[in-house]
């Protein structure tokens, strides 16, 4: 059964991010989804309830010149989400 979080714990919990959101605002991060995570599903489902992964369905084999070129056509796919 999970608990339910009040609109009180959430706003704490946006008060304490807004630091962070300002300081990461338009940028892109990268999140490491590894370790006790992976194998604990209680925590799992706290990490990854609020993170979207983006990634290319597949190899891209002579598509792009290198890796970097294929890296910023994913991006400017993404940033029009």
């Amino acid at each position: 059964m999970k608990s339910e979080i009040t609109n009180s714990q959430r706003a704490d919990v946006l008060i304490q991010a807004l630091p962070y959101i300002k300081k990461y605002y338009n940028k892109i991060l990268v999140v490491k989804y590894g370790g006790n995570a992976m194998i604990n599903d209680e925590l799992k489902e706290a990490v990854m309830g609020d993170i979207v992964l983006l990634s290319p369905a597949c190899a891209a084999f002579d598509m792009f010149k290198n890796f970097a070129e294929r890296g910023r056509y994913f991006k400017e796919i993404v940033m029009e989400l």
